[in-house]
C-alpha cells in the first residue's frame, strides 16, 4: 500500500498553504484525493502525478513550477 499523506502533510512537503490547498481543490487542480472516515488523504502516487503535471505545464523550460497566480508569476515592478 502507498503512503498516504494528510493536507497538512502534503501542505508541508509541497511547501503550500492550507487556504491554498482548498483553493487548487475547488479549481480541479489538486492532487487526487481520497476520504476516509472524516479525514482527507492523498497518496504519494497521486502526489507525484501532481508534480509531474506541474512540470509538464511549464513546459520543462527548467524554471520551477508554480501553484500561484500569474500576478505572482510576473513579479511586482
Amino acid at each position: 500500500m502507498s503512503e498516504l499523506l494528510s493536507i497538512n502533510d502534503f501542505c508541508k512537503q509541497a511547501q503550500i498553504c492550507k487556504a491554498t490547498f482548498y483553493a487548487l481543490k475547488k479549481q480541479g487542480k489538486a492532487p487526487l484525493s481520497i476520504k476516509i472516515g472524516k479525514r482527507t488523504l492523498i497518496s504519494r502516487a497521486a502526489f507525484e502525478a501532481w508534480i509531474k503535471e506541474l512540470e509538464a505545464a511549464s513546459g520543462n523550460d527548467n524554471r520551477p513550477a508554480t501553484v500561484g497566480t500569474a500576478k505572482q508569476a510576473r513579479g511586482r515592478k
